[in-house]
């Protein structure tokens, strides 16, 4: 991601026991949540990624907690 394109992570436990078991038509695993690099080069677990800091689909969880900028993905957790 350059600069344009930082987004805003967010963790939820309670989205990410959601995410777990689903079974999807095309049969993919599907990731739980995914690490990303933050601003200072830190890794940190995300359930969600939004292009604003305040995200009203994530009032449906209320144990979001904001991780901070991400700079880049790094791998997906399943």
């Amino acid at each position: 991601m350059s600069q344009t394109e930082m987004k805003h992570g967010w963790y939820s436990e309670i989205q990410k026991n959601n995410k777990s078991g689903i079974m999807y038509n095309d049969d993919k695993k599907r990731p739980t949540s995914n690490i990303y690099l933050t601003e200072n080069g830190n890794m940190v677990e995300v359930t969600e990624v939004c292009s604003e800091k305040e995200n009203y689909n994530l009032k449906s969880f209320p144990d979001a907690e904001y991780r901070g900028k991400v700079v880049k993905w790094v791998r997906a957790i399943y």
